[in-house]
């Protein structure tokens, strides 16, 4: 029964009781926001416009490519078209779709590995299950891809640059084994040299689409060593078990670690808890099931012990802290960079980190996905092993899942919790600005945003002009942005991206690049994380939006979040002016 397709499919939806965990059900509920806001925004862009790959309502006109992401935006955004449901709505619909994928590309990435039905189905939950996948909230539109990683290596397809490598990783050990292997899973050579030569066809042309969809998405500037010594794993963050992402909380090893006194982000030192299950599972796996003996197998381990070293990054790091850092201090980029002498010491694969494609995988702590997946399959395979060893091999394999229950359990109330509150924000925001951004703009005006005393990556715009209807050359991402302001005039690219002095950021105005000038009476980006922000910024905010006021030739009207700058009608400009 379990090789029929439709019985397959039934056994992955125990995958969508994780659904509470993402933050997608209840359908009010929302997993994050900061990057939330330009994939909602690409979503009611594509939506509203009727188009597929690119959003014409940023970037004016000009083709604006997501760097990644772009299936999920695209299955929400039909939703939205064929169904009367809220954008929110739209989204999490499109999220429980794909994770009901990512489920059951889970179960069959483990049944590809030889993992019976009866472990593979647990397993699969196993996987989504783990906060190295759903904690990743933060990036949205990656973490859908980072759950689709099963999907990804099982298909030997990529949707984005991170999966790319990973499974360049893994596809690479499998073609080159299958050219070279001998033994029972040995072809005839012509049969093994067309199966090597349709693997590399399939990265030549993976790459070569996506250059085509977003040119110069990969041409941004590498990172010095320093920040990549600094973004690997410490060892001490395999041992830290955060109770905000743990029912049972620190039950061995240690608790939460304070991200900033590290040299990387929350992801590394959240994220990275390896547990007691998974150590046994690789133990037993390398014991018992002799993975020597079977290239996919032989190929699993070798993909698992490179991307755990590439996961570490140039240097090993054993609860390496800066100095003289405290837990409050502001976060900048040389908050990243991490002095050799901080480590403990360099590893040797660390120059890999200045070569293409791996120079262009900023946060290498994300190597390990690929090892959680390959930890969940080795364990699988190690139970299903003692499974066959008689009735001791049976009951040390109950115990061990138990305790694998046990220990990976999420802390389901804290992420309803989260998501009921960033659902209250997400709803603030559309009474808030959006309705507010509406009665001051006419659809389709084109507008520039500029909040504080430059433009930066700003997370809101796109957003704001999709549910509005207005257009901007505000790009929301890092890589689109930089694409973006290569494109604009040179005049407008001084004025807006630099300090610059508000009347002469207001003659933009006379240049008619845009219609009106947008000042947000808070952060474009900073304030995303969290809405609403404190009236002391949001006043803080305000007061670059004053500073318009009074000067010749505009004109300014506005509300509580935002200030709007347009040329002054003919009869009220300065004399001269006209």
């Amino acid at each position: 029964m379990e090789n029929r397709p439709a019985f397959r499919f039934v056994l992955a939806l125990p995958v969508l009781f994780l659904a509470p965990v993402y933050g997608i059900w209840p359908l009010d509920h929302l997993m994050s926001q900061g990057l939330m806001l330009p994939g909602l925004g690409s979503i009611e862009c594509l939506a509203r416009t009727g188009v597929w790959l690119y959003c014409p309502l940023t970037w004016l006109g000009e083709p604006h490519a997501m760097s990644y992401g772009l299936p999920m935006v695209q299955l929400a955004s039909l939703i939205r078209r064929i169904a009367p449901v809220e954008l929110l709505t739209a989204w999490n619909l499109a999220s429980l779709i794909v994770l009901y994928a990512a489920g059951l590309g889970a179960q069959g990435f483990l049944r590809s590995m030889k993992v019976d039905y009866r472990i593979a189905v647990p397993g699969s939950m196993l996987f989504p299950g783990l906060p190295v996948v759903y904690a990743k909230a933060g990036y949205p539109l990656m973490l859908w891809g980072f759950a689709l990683l099963a999907v990804t290596l099982t298909l030997a397809l990529f949707q984005e640059p991170y999966s790319l490598v990973m499974a360049l990783t893994f596809g690479g050990w499998l073609a080159l084994g299958n050219l070279i292997m001998s033994g029972s899973e040995r072809r005839a050579i012509w049969q093994r040299v067309i199966r090597a030569l349709i693997w590399v066809a399939a990265v030549l042309c993976a790459v070569a689409l996506y250059q085509a969809y977003m040119p110069g998405g990969a041409d941004y500037p590498t990172m010095p060593l320093g920040y990549f010594r600094g973004q690997g794993i410490d060892l001490i963050a395999l041992i830290a078990r955060n109770p905000d992402l743990y029912v049972l909380g620190p039950i061995w090893g240690v608790g939460a670690l304070q991200p900033l006194l590290y040299f990387t982000n929350s992801e590394m030192t959240a994220h990275s808890y390896l547990g007691a299950g998974l150590f046994l599972g690789f133990i037993g796996f390398c014991l018992l099931v002799h993975p020597l003996r079977r290239l996919r197998h032989t190929g699993l381990l070798f993909t698992v012990v490179g991307a755990f070293v590439m996961a570490l990054g140039s240097s090993l790091k054993i609860n390496s802290i800066a100095e003289n850092r405290s837990p409050e201090d502001p976060v900048t980029f040389k908050s990243y960079q991490m002095p050799a002498e901080a480590a403990v010491a360099g590893l040797p694969h660390g120059f890999l980190y200045e070569v293409a494609p791996f120079s262009k995988m900023r946060s290498v702590s994300r190597w390990y996905m690929i090892v959680a997946l390959g930890l969940v399959t080795m364990l699988s395979l190690f139970l299903q092993t003692l499974a066959a060893r008689g009735r001791l091999g049976v009951l040390v394999a109950v115990v061990l899942s138990a305790w694998v229950a046990v220990e990976y359990w999420p802390n389901v109330e804290k992420r309803q919790a989260l998501g009921a509150a960033f659902g209250h924000s997400y709803r603030l925001l559309e009474v808030g600005p959006v309705e507010e951004l509406s009665t001051l703009l006419e659809p389709g005006e084109r507008v520039a945003f500029v909040s504080g005393e430059r433009y930066r990556n700003k997370y809101f715009t796109t957003f704001l002009c999709a549910r509005i209807g207005c257009s901007t050359f505000n790009v929301s991402g890092d890589k689109p942005r930089s694409i973006a302001i290569a494109g604009w005039p040179e005049d407008m690219r001084q004025k807006l991206t630099r300090p610059t002095d508000t009347s002469e950021r207001a003659k933009l105005l006379d240049r008619r690049y845009f219609d009106a000038l947008v000042i947000p009476h808070f952060d474009l980006r900073w304030d995303s994380y969290a809405w609403p922000p404190s009236e002391d910024q949001r006043l803080k905010m305000k007061a670059w939006a004053d500073a318009y006021r009074g000067l010749d030739g505009v004109e300014a009207s506005g509300g509580k979040w935002f200030t709007v700058i347009r040329p002054a009608a003919p009869d009220s400009r300065a004399p001269g002016l006209d």
